[in-house]
């Protein structure tokens, strides 16, 4: 058994924890600019656990005891807790060891190649909670993560005039296919016609966008931005930006159970855990990683 680990900007292989509790079997890659800062690297996992059966880790765990939390505001904990980050361990391993209170049980009925999209379901059900039907027309969602996508998808669903932006022709093929207006953002005019942005890649540049919306608009932030503009771009066009909490996981797996959403096709490249190395420090989007154990 053995698991990966960081070695100064890459990966190295050693063995997994003989005491483990979680076999993983899907794997998210994180983007480059959310690289996990622990030493056991990896994104939101699905594992077989030892007693609970299929789990999924929960990367918004908040601790539940501090002033934020107690005061309603879970999502601003500041000692928000994540596998892959600090002490808990990543996904990225045959073996492993998780705390109980990271993960998250999955219906028997739901596939882990659809269940490993559950926490970028529900960043997307939780910026779409921001807006309103019918409240302002031309809304844009943003970015090439599977978030953005099933945000597209679910805007697609409530008013044809929802569209997504993105920079990436894989993004495009994949919203095309689901029947969501797409557009790459290097072929758009910047015209400040678009009443609502909805931000759902961390890899963004507010201050590129700017131009696109007009004033007195609104960005919606599902995931902190790669660069923010300064409070004067804000006040010189009158723009509200609101921060965007995502939905409980059970909320993800709910609407890929109903069919509100779909997760076939998000994966814009599978890898085995023996490749991961080599595409560690690469440009990536939406890279799943099916892990085996040895027999």
């Amino acid at each position: 058994m053995i698991r990966l680990v960081r070695r100064g900007e890459g990966l190295d292989v050693e063995s997994a924890p003989v005491e483990a509790n979680l076999q993983p079997v899907r794997c998210l890659l994180p983007l480059p600019y959310a690289s996990t800062e622990g030493r056991t690297p990896g994104g939101v996992f699905v594992a077989n656990h030892v007693t609970r059966g299929l789990v999924v880790s929960n990367p918004h765990s908040p601790c539940g005891c501090c002033v934020v939390c107690e005061g309603g505001l879970p999502e601003a904990c500041p000692q928000r807790r994540c596998p892959g980050r600090g002490k808990d361990d990543g996904g990225l391993a045959q073996q492993q060891i998780c705390a109980e209170e990271l993960l998250v049980d999955v219906p028997s009925d739901v596939d882990p190649d659809v269940a490993v999209w559950a926490s970028e379901a529900a960043t997307a059900l939780g910026a779409m909670r921001s807006v309103v039907p019918g409240d302002r027309p031309y809304v844009s969602v943003v970015g090439d993560s599977a978030a953005a996508i099933l945000a597209g998808e679910l805007g697609a669903q409530r008013d044809d005039r929802f569209r997504l932006l993105c920079q990436r022709d894989s993004t495009v093929k994949e919203a095309e296919r689901r029947g969501v207006r797409v557009r790459l953002l290097s072929e758009i005019g910047r015209h400040a016609d678009q009443d609502v942005l909805v931000l759902l890649d961390g890899a963004l540049k507010i201050p590129s966008l700017l131009q696109l919306i007009r004033p007195r608009g609104r960005i919606i932030l599902a995931r902190p931005p790669a660069e923010s503009p300064d409070f004067s771009a804000l006040f010189r066009q009158q723009l509200s930006v609101v921060p965007s909490a995502a939905s409980s996981i059970q909320s993800g797996l709910q609407a890929f159970a109903k069919g509100t959403l779909r997760a076939d096709g998000l994966a814009e490249r599978t890898l085995a855990l023996d490749e991961v190395g080599q595409w560690w420090q690469k440009p990536r989007a939406r890279t799943l990683v099916r892990i085996g154990v040895p027999s």
